[in-house]
């Protein structure tokens, strides 16, 4: 047997006097499974290195051929790898654990890990180290309640990752006489939890590529989207602070040890999400989150296992986010920092909940059982422009330092007739809440993101429509981790269609209910009443289609709380006012007081159309 390697610490203990005999091939041990439980994942490997633990050990199988399974292994399907093997435990036995539990894969451990050599044991400790842990703990630095060895860390926004050097494979394998010497080093001492500043035992410079290009294989997508899918699976199964610098410690390999009070930190609904979550694929995308994230998923811990250097998170560029995370998983926020306003008629707004701490719903259903259960229910006027203005106004006092509006139905690509949730290919809706984090300091303005994707000639009420925008576009201009900008570049498959000259003019004539030659007097009335600035160059405006924005407490104060509320009580008499377009058309120049334009303007652009004329503008009540 090979228990003649493994480093046993004298201390004195009566739990840990009792697995000694556990030590020895002569005796079997004395403790029980309501002690102390040994859980290992096992597929075809061989664990005849684990035989000292028969007593308490349990072993589940994934093999497809049970032979490969060792004797009394408990099956179960090959799904969620060793995570969801762990969950499955941890699940089904929440209310009779061990007092101590040990979670390994079945591979035998030994030292360091390159490609497929090595068993994810850090150099200088053994499985011993993790069975005795609660009796052998350095009170001045470990942690009685768990133990993970800390082998690597990543820094989630730009998909950095280090090893400790004392885990490197290439590390291990050194001469007879080096491998001598840190034998002798290592005598009679688990290495810490965490590497030192110098010596044998530091972090490994930082690798700006290897995590992002084996994270972008397993989950078939970009690293844009990989960084949504880590920020995601924290939002929905972490639900703690996010570390600093957003860097993460893990053990590699997934071995660590924890006591049942520490599990039971956290509610068995907590796990059964979870696992859950990874029954669904052999391999799961999710699986190798759940392996980073071990050490925040077992209870609640607070802050970090190791200490994080000031500068870490200065070394990579965040990746940009793509996917469909709607909100920074921080629930240190509040409503003062951030809020999301969505204004809701009987859609769903289930793709919102996970920003239910700084989500603020307004409901015009007329059956309330069609609103969200934490919804404000608002009378079914002014559409989704009275919704926003009437949180303007109620709230101007109070405003929250970043609020990002939106209609509530789910944002998805693009926008033809009634299909598509307004956004643009390639942008996400957290391209609107981390907009003050992630703005491009040379192109955008930080205190406001409109995602422009329309124009209008004002006075010739010509429309022309990005071509990003349109459903249906080519989704190989996916731009892989970075948000489009706020306007057309000169990139040939983000550029401006075709003006047309009669859609617009047709659809506000039916909606005003009034003659093509007096929607030009509507749309003139509407601005000098209510936006009051001068008509940008070439009467060419730019807007947002769907209404969904973000902007500043600071940026909305530019204007005065009165004229908010003068065109508030202007769209509460109808249900769908003819002048609830032009708030939509009109929205980046209503907030605040913008100087310019949000995109430049062709000069080409003028003359293509002849202005509208009416010799009479129309009566008010047509507004």
């Amino acid at each position: 047997m090979h228990w003649m390697r493994l480093k046993v610490r004298v201390v004195i203990g009566t739990w840990f006097l009792a697995i000694l005999p556990c030590l020895n091939e002569t005796s079997p041990p004395k403790t029980s499974k309501h002690e102390l439980e040994v859980v290992i994942s096992q597929y075809k490997e061989s664990i005849s290195w684990s035989d000292e633990y028969t007593s308490v050990r349990t072993i589940y199988c994934k093999a497809e051929d049970p032979a490969y399974c060792a004797p009394g292994s408990v099956l179960l399907p090959n799904v969620g790898r060793e995570g969801h093997t762990f969950l499955h435990h941890i699940v089904e036995n929440y209310d009779n654990l061990a007092t101590w539990t040990v979670f390994t894969q079945a591979e035998e451990p030994s030292d360091g890990y390159n490609g497929q050599a090595g068993g994810h044991m850090l150099r200088g400790a053994t499985l011993a180290d993790y069975v005795i842990h609660p009796h052998a703990h350095d009170p001045a630095s470990d942690d009685p309640e768990v133990l993970f060895l800390i082998t690597s860390k990543f820094h989630m926004p730009g998909l950095g990752h280090s090893l400790r050097t004392r885990f490197q494979k290439n590390r291990v394998e050194q001469t007879a006489q080096q491998t001598a010497q840190q034998k002798a080093q290592d005598k009679g001492s688990r290495p810490p939890v965490c590497p030192s500043s110098s010596g044998d035992d530091k972090w490994a410079p930082w690798s700006g590529t290897r995590l992002a290009k084996f994270l972008s294989g397993k989950c078939s997508t970009g690293p844009g989207k990989v960084y949504s899918l880590g920020l995601t699976f924290w939002a929905d199964y972490v639900q703690l602070p996010l570390p600093v610098n957003e860097i993460f410690y893990y053990a590699q390999g997934a071995r660590f040890a924890a006591s049942r009070d520490r599990i039971r930190g956290r509610p068995k609904e907590h796990y059964e999400k979870l696992l859950h979550a990874m029954a669904a694929h052999i391999d799961p995308c999710l699986g190798y989150f759940v392996e980073y994230f071990w050490w925040y998923l077992i209870g609640l811990p607070t802050g970090n296992p190791c200490p994080t250097q000031p500068d870490d998170g200065n070394l990579f560029t965040p990746v940009p986010l793509v996917g469909k995370l709607p909100c920074l998983p921080n629930t240190s926020l509040s409503k003062d920092e951030l809020e999301i306003v969505l204004s809701q008629y009987d859609e769903s707004a289930q793709w919102s909940d996970e920003c239910k701490s700084v989500r603020t719903i307004y409901c015009k259903a007329e059956t309330l059982e069609n609103c969200a259960p934490d919804a404000l229910h608002l009378p079914n006027v002014g559409r989704e422009g009275h919704t926003f203005l009437h949180h303007i106004v109620e709230n101007y006092d109070k405003l929250a330092k970043w609020t990002v509006f939106s209609q509530a139905e789910e944002p998805t690509e693009g926008y033809d007739g009634k299909q598509g949730g307004h956004l643009l290919t390639g942008a996400t809706f957290a391209d609107y809440v981390n907009h003050p984090n992630t703005y491009d300091q040379a192109s955008d303005d930080p205190e406001v993101l409109f995602l422009i994707t329309s124009k209008v000639h004002l006075y010739g009420l010509g429309k022309s429509l990005r071509s990003i925008f349109r459903t249906g576009w080519d989704q190989k201009i996916h731009n892989q981790g970075s948000r489009p900008a706020v306007c057309p570049g000169s990139e040939s498959y983000d550029q401006w269609s075709a003006w047309k000259s009669t859609p617009l003019i047709n659809f506000l004539s039916d909606k005003c209910s009034t003659d093509k030659d007096k929607v030009l007097w509507l749309g003139l009335r509407f601005w000098k009443e209510y936006v009051q600035l001068q008509v940008p160059f070439n009467q060419i405006l730019h807007y947002a289609q769907g209404s969904r924005f973000a902007a500043s407490r600071d940026r909305i104060r530019q204007r005065p709380k009165e004229e908010y509320e003068k065109v508030l009580q202007a769209m509460a008499w109808h249900k769908d006012p003819c002048l609830g377009y032009f708030v939509e058309y009109f929205w980046y120049y209503l907030i605040g007081r913008p100087a310019n334009n949000p995109c430049p303007t062709d000069p080409a652009d003028r003359g293509l159309f002849t202005a509208v004329e009416s010799e009479q503008p129309p009566h008010s009540s047509e507004l």
